[in-house]
């Protein structure tokens, strides 16, 4: 589980927290976490549905979260919404995750 630390810590939610979500003892987690133990596919698909990324993102084998949540068919984005996406696409991954922490600061 490469990106759990890193998906956990830009929620800002302890280990603890995404245990009780997904229905597993906070240890059995931290060994997801620290890849000691690999979870099931139940909860991989319970991690997945938690930080709202695909699976493959949360194993490393893609770096694009996915869609996986769809507000509504149709949705309208504002063009201060596409302006946003545009430069986000243009930023290497360790950037969109920097922005995404920062957002995450900032409305909360």
């Amino acid at each position: 589980m490469i990106r759990l630390k890193e998906l956990r810590t830009i929620k800002g939610v302890t280990q603890k927290e995404v245990a009780k979500s997904i229905g597993v003892s906070p240890q059995s987690y931290g060994y997801y976490e620290n890849e000691i133990n690999k979870p099931d596919p139940e909860i991989l698909i319970k991690l997945a549905d938690y930080f709202k990324c695909t699976i493959d993102y949360l194993v490393g084998r893609e770096n694009d979260f996915g869609v996986v949540e769809v507000v509504g068919e149709n949705q309208i984005l504002t063009n201060l919404q596409k302006e946003l996406l545009h430069y986000f696409d243009k930023m290497s991954e360790s950037q969109k995750h920097r922005l995404i922490g920062y957002a995450f600061a900032m409305v909360n």
